[in-house]
């Protein structure tokens, strides 16, 4: 579904907040929600209004084009396609936000490494537990394949895994290679 689990914005916000980048990638962007409160806390609280004005950059990858709607309009790109097989620039910040359960878990973990190598930070959420999905609307790329925990991340990325919030998702923050 191009939404996700209410109770992790405001602890994905704090750390985006934290962390305060320059430049964001959102990886899976679906109805856009993080594009645009990106763009709200980081630019538009700055008092920084309309899109000349704007100092972050905020890209986006999203595979499934019917997403397409108006929020996108808070990007300052979007790649349409997979994006675990986009050759990326290198960013401040990566979110993956209810996205890594969509690739299978081989796949997730290379992806993950990636990021590791081309951004500073990464937030991370996946749903905490078995919850099984099919695709949803027509969008095969919404099926769950792999089932993520913070050993199964601390395992992957081999360095410290932050834990943000864990309830329906569990998220992380996690420290990259830039």
């Amino acid at each position: 579904m191009p939404t996700s689990e209410l109770s992790n914005i405001t602890p994905i916000m704090k750390e985006v907040g934290r962390l305060n980048p320059r430049s964001v990638l959102d990886c899976g962007i679906g109805f856009g929600k993080y594009g645009a409160l990106c763009r709200e806390y980081l630019d538009i609280a700055h008092r920084r209004i309309t899109p000349e004005q704007w100092a972050i950059t905020i890209d986006g990858i999203e595979a499934f084009e019917p997403y397409r709607n108006p929020v996108w309009g808070a990007y300052s790109r979007i790649d349409v396609g997979e994006f675990q097989y986009q050759n990326l620039n290198n960013y401040d910040l990566a979110l993956v936000i209810d996205s890594l359960e969509h690739l299978p878990e081989e796949e997730g973990a290379k992806f993950l490494q990636y990021l590791l190598r081309h951004c500073k930070n990464m937030i991370v959420s996946c749903p905490d537990g078995d919850y099984p999905q099919g695709a949803v609307n027509g969008n095969e790329y919404e099926r769950h394949r792999a089932r993520w925990s913070y050993q199964k991340f601390a395992e992957v990325v081999k360095r410290p895994v932050k834990i943000l919030h864990q309830e329906v998702c569990i998220v992380v923050s996690i420290r990259g290679d830039l």
